[in-house]
């Protein structure tokens, strides 16, 4: 791991500093120890297998289709929300907050700004707030030279979020401790959406073929009523909500600041059925496209030596406690508790969706460049992509053009993103069908169709009208 990334080799990382929102009673942590069933065989039957012992809970787990890992006993570190010395020591340096840097060839870096070393760029209003936050630390090239060969001062960057803060205010921020992606971003382009994944019965088409465990995003606010229950069906002139349901579409203005508060109602594991092996799901994450995040805390996926940018479902919780306080187990620097009826953990992502500024090479000097927008930004989760991906859960971001406003052509209202009583606007931006209207004299009106193709879609048939309308998962289901 990198030397402040408080992890162990051989054991998952912890979540990021300052990434949780809620920890539904367990905080961020590290599981250094402890024992397991894996496939349904438990830890002491495992002692007895002998050194095949490896060999024969894969062959177990194949033949069964059950790839679950259960906690019997665990070890359990809890960690600062805010980040150990060592991570508030290197968040700190990536916020600019150092007057002086001791760099490789034994020089003291000096502490500069942006504007001291590009004056020029720091006054053009094309150049993007989050640049002209940079602050640096003189340096030299390899060869040891103070200028570079385009005659610019050799300069180490970093994000610069907060060079000038007091020492007792933490560095970072919610969802980017190290760089963040919406340095010099007004309040005004902060939007927040309140998002949770849901498990549900989906029917995807007229004729009832359906997802007995769809996997899915929708707002928090919605997601009470949706879980658990059969949703989507037939076109009717008359549809409930609950009939009403699409993929999860979410808009943002070009330039906004997403703050992306994702909540885990999911089971912790996908049930064995007719196309996949029973498999864990105990963390989900957002890996999205194209924006600009700190790729350390708003990555949604455990890649490499990264931390575990994900949010534990409210299930794996309840093992990690009941394995923590079993006999054997330990919970070290702190308490856990089961969660509150009702309560899930929830995490944050931060992502910039940054104008994608473009010019004709014949455009007139001093000419502002049009801002095309990233447009469609696809987001997934990178834990388990190869199984719950294809029941579902997927979404995208659209990138709409700055003060344009949103109106949803199917329920017949405005779902432009306003703001709250903090300032920082709501999310209500979702929906497939919107009629997207930019400001005065930046073009006129225009129909957006979201559409989402999956390339696999595990589905069963209906059931026959004198039986419930619901297959269990299994092999006696209907799959097509």
């Amino acid at each position: 791991y990198p030397f402040y990334i408080e992890g162990r080799p051989g054991h998952r990382a912890p979540q990021p500093p300052r990434d949780l929102i809620r920890d539904a009673g367990l905080p961020r942590h590290l599981v250094t120890g402890g024992t397991r069933t894996m496939a349904g065989i438990t830890a002491e039957e495992q002692a007895t297998l002998g050194p095949g012992g490896v060999d024969e809970i894969l062959r177990l787990a194949l033949v069964t289709g059950d790839m679950s890992v259960h906690l019997e006993t665990a070890r359990i570190e809890l960690l600062p929300t805010d980040g150990t010395p060592k991570e508030r020591a290197a968040m700190a340096f990536h916020a600019g907050r150092p007057a002086s840097v001791p760099m490789a060839d034994g020089t003291l870096g000096q502490k500069v700004r942006f504007a001291q070393i590009e004056p020029g760029l720091a006054a053009d209003p094309n150049v993007h707030p989050p640049v002209k936050q940079r602050v640096g630390w003189t340096s030299r090239t390899p060869a040891g030279h103070e200028l570079l060969p385009s005659g610019e001062r050799a300069v180490f960057w970093v994000n610069g979020n907060s060079p000038d803060a007091p020492p007792e205010e933490p560095p970072g921020v919610p969802g980017a401790p190290f760089a963040d992606p919406c340095a010099g971003v007004p309040r005004e382009q902060h939007v927040r959406y309140r998002v949770a994944a849901i498990a549900a019965d989906l029917v995807v088409n007229d004729a009832g073929w359906h997802d007995p465990q769809a996997r899915l995003n929708v707002l928090a606010s919605d997601a009470p009523r949706l879980e658990g229950r059969r949703i989507g069906g037939r076109r009717t002139t008359e549809r409930t909500p609950e009939e009403d349901v699409k993929p999860f579409f979410f808009r943002a203005h070009s330039g906004d600041c997403i703050l992306f508060e994702h909540e885990n109602r999911l089971p912790k594991e996908l049930a064995l059925d007719d196309f996949q092996v029973r498999t864990p799901t105990d963390t989900v994450g957002q890996h999205i496209h194209l924006v600009k995040f700190d790729v350390l805390a708003s990555d949604g996926s455990a890649n490499g030596f990264n931390y575990e940018d994900g949010t534990f479902a409210r299930e794996a919780i309840v093992e990690r406690v009941h394995a923590a306080t079993a006999p054997g187990g330990a919970v070290v620097g702190g308490s856990v508790r089961e969660p509150a009826p009702g309560e899930h953990q929830v995490t944050i992502q931060r992502w910039w969706a940054d104008p994608l500024l473009w010019g004709p090479p014949d455009a007139p000097p001093g000419s502002r460049p049009v801002d095309k927008t990233l447009r469609t930004v696809f987001t997934h989760d990178h834990f388990g992509p190869s199984s719950i991906q294809q029941h579902g859960f997927y979404s995208a971001l659209l990138v709409e053009p700055a003060g344009s406003i949103w109106w949803d052509r199917v329920a017949g209202r405005d779902v432009t993103n306003r703001p709250g009583a903090d300032g920082v606007k709501e999310g209500r931006g979702v929906g497939t069908q919107v009629r997207v209207t930019p400001p005065a004299g930046a073009g006129e009106p225009s129909a957006e169709f979201a559409l989402a193709i999956a390339d696999f879609a595990l589905l069963y048939e209906p059931c026959p009208a004198a039986t419930p309308c619901r297959d269990a998962p299994g092999p006696d289901a209907r799959g097509l």
